[in-house]
């Protein structure tokens, strides 16, 4: 191999990298976008979880008051 063709060979080469820079600057981006989002889908359901646990806390409460009651009129 004469001289040109190392050099063009190293040209492609660093091409080829500062290409695979950009590739994974745009893979970066794309991870914090989902990271993002999944972080937001499970901040959702984690609130629509104790949501119903508050519910079903304030059912519970609201039973055992119809029952003490119940008791006291029978």
């Amino acid at each position: 191999m004469d001289q040109q063709q190392l050099m063009d060979m190293l040209t492609k080469i660093l091409e080829s990298q500062n290409e695979l820079g950009k590739n994974q600057e745009a893979l970066n981006k794309k991870l914090d976008k989902i990271e993002l989002l999944i972080e937001n889908d499970l901040s959702k359901k984690i609130n629509a979880l104790t949501d119903v646990r508050e519910g079903q806390k304030e059912l519970s409460e609201l039973a055992i008051a119809v029952r003490k009651i119940s008791k006291h009129l029978n």
